[in-house]
């Protein structure tokens, strides 16, 4: 069947205004398009930025540490503890004499300034020093000036123990080992130690000589010359040797704590 022409024109005519309406709407459609993205682009920031901040935690509140458990700075000693003689315990029970040693005294009552002793005895006066020093919290410090022995201290105040440094610009060799090192001070050298016989002390070291010791009689010299001398006391002893005629013919120097013995027969009696 044949169509004719001038309908054939109307349809094609129809067809092409609908493709042309189409594009038009297709167009009109992209050109929105970014309009519609970037508005709803703005309108979401719009809506982050009036969105309220999410809330933050509440910072916790830190405990209070209680009085008791806080640390608190040692507070000083008190010196009317340390106050008195302290000496030396190696210094003292291995000396020749029974004063003889190393004190240290706090004569805090007489001196209207804290003032501290330091002597040194070993049958010589090595150190006889009085003297001001200065406390921080439980270490002192004092300059040292006794003649020509010179030099500085330190001691360190302990719960039963004196700690004690000197160093020495000058003096002389005894006191140089003595100070060598640190000494340590206390209340009673002596405690807890046992004391020896002094005679059955001698006994053995006659015996030791190879002597008899039953030639002669043994004990105690208490003369006033020995004790004049610092000797014949608790610590250490004066033992004479004396014949069956009651004379006098050995003597004995003899530390009942570490059990020495010195023969003093060949000397004259100081």
């Amino acid at each position: 069947m044949r169509v004719p022409a001038v309908r054939l024109f109307i349809i094609t005519a129809v067809l092409f205004a609908g493709v042309l309406a189409l594009s038009a709407c297709s167009g009109q459609d992209t050109e929105k398009t970014p309009k519609a993205q970037n508005e709803a682009a703005v309108a979401a920031v719009h809506t982050e930025i009036a969105a309220p901040a999410p809330e933050e935690p509440e910072a916790q509140e830190i405990a209070e540490v209680p009085e008791a458990l806080a640390a608190t700075p040692t507070p000083a000693p008190d010196l009317a503890d340390y106050e008195g003689d302290w000496s030396d315990t190696e210094f003292n029970q291995n000396s020749g004499c029974n004063t003889c040693g190393l004190f240290l005294n706090y004569n805090l009552d007489s001196e209207p300034v804290p003032m501290l002793s330091l002597i040194v005895y070993d049958g010589d006066r090595l150190i006889d020093f009085l003297g001001e020093y200065e406390l921080a919290g439980d270490t002192g410090t004092f300059l040292l000036e006794d003649g020509e022995i010179k030099g500085t201290g330190t001691f360190h105040l302990g719960a039963e123990t004196v700690t004690l440094q000197v160093e020495l610009a000058s003096g002389d060799e005894t006191l140089a080992e003595l100070f060598s090192k640190e000494r340590t001070l206390v209340r009673d050298p002596y405690q807890g130690l046992v004391r020896e016989d002094p005679i059955e002390l001698v006994v053995r070291y006659v015996q030791e000589q190879g002597e008899d010791p039953q030639q002669l009689t043994y004990q105690l010299d208490t003369g006033a010359e020995w004790n004049e001398e610092m000797l014949g006391g608790e610590e250490v002893e004066i033992v004479d040797g004396v014949d069956p005629e009651g004379v006098i013919v050995s003597s004995y120097i003899v530390n009942t704590l570490n059990a020495s013995v010195e023969d003093l027969s060949d000397t004259e009696k100081r």
